[in-house]
């Protein structure tokens, strides 16, 4: 950051260097994520189906607006029909690059990190794969930043797959497995999932839809009210273009008190009243005075 020295006899100059730095603390960025909802060609109720960048983003704070940046109620699930006797999917695989393995001997575990992670998600569910062939039982837990999230267990009798009630991941997850006084264990691949989310709403057909992350936590809509009665199985449509908005918000500041003219000063004022007071007092003396001669 470079910086400038002010003198101290410049007052106009420091004036407007503060008046700068007001300016300057009172803007703030009100920043959101958003994506498109593709077009639909028939008017009615469909499931959009949100992508696990967005969910991981802001799932409590979703909003759905037109073009007209109306507010458009929705409700979500995380199951649909997809056909006759057919549900979706529940869970959508999620991408966190590849995983680095890391053997502490101080505490006996092994550390499986991901570097190239970036965006939040909601971690739903955890497949390993594991080369190991003999027996083996290993405790294991889930952490962000060295919080501890969940425990799971390890173990060759069965198939390492895992169950959560939606964690809340970042840059900072990682898998600790103890080894205790065994030998670690050989992690051949890793899987994670988010679960599927779909916003169920009514949308236009050729209108211009988005969603964004800035909402409020919790909406109260009527059509909550309805959900059984709305169809499971609807037209499905998908997003795109996830981005990241940054607006600038000024805020309304008082504007700088203007500098008074020397007519307008304090001394000036009381100097006036002062001759005043005198004039009025010679005023008296004189007509006093005069009163006495006669």
């Amino acid at each position: 950051m470079n910086t400038k020295r002010i003198k101290n006899n410049a007052t106009k100059r420091i004036s407007g260097f503060l008046l700068f730095l007001g300016v300057a603390c009172s803007m703030f960025a009100q920043s959101y994520w958003q994506e498109k909802v593709d077009l639909v060609t028939e008017t009615g109720y469909h499931h959009i189906e949100v992508s696990p960048e967005i969910t991981g983003l802001g799932f409590r704070t979703l909003l759905i607006t037109d073009e007209d940046n109306n507010e458009i109620p929705y409700f979500v699930r995380t199951s649909i029909s997809v056909g006759k006797n057919k549900t979706s999917e529940q869970f959508t695989e999620i991408n966190l690059g590849n995983f680095n393995v890391k053997e502490d001997k101080k505490s006996h575990s092994t550390i499986l990190s991901f570097p190239d992670a970036y965006n939040p998600y909601y971690l739903s569910k955890i497949q390993l794969y594991i080369k190991n062939k003999e027996h083996y039982k290993r405790n294991a837990q889930i952490t962000n930043d060295d919080v501890t999230l969940a425990h799971f267990s390890l173990t060759s009798r069965k198939e390492s797959s895992f169950l959560f009630n939606n964690i809340l991941i970042d840059k900072g997850f990682s898998i600790v497995i103890e080894n205790e006084n065994n030998l670690p264990l050989q992690i051949d691949s890793i899987k994670l999932f988010t679960f599927n989310c779909y916003l169920c709403a009514y949308l236009e057909a050729g209108k211009n839809y988005r969603i964004k992350t800035n909402g409020e936590a919790y909406k109260h809509y009527d059509i909550h009210g309805f959900t059984d009665e709305i169809a499971s199985f609807l037209p499905i449509v998908k997003t795109s273009d996830l981005i990241y908005v940054s607006v600038p918000v000024m805020l309304h500041l008082d504007p700088e008190p203007k500098e008074k003219s020397f007519f307008e000063k304090p001394l000036f004022l009381w100097t006036v009243i002062a001759l005043t007071g005198i004039l009025l007092i010679g005023v008296c003396v004189r007509m006093l005075n005069e009163m006495r001669k006669k």
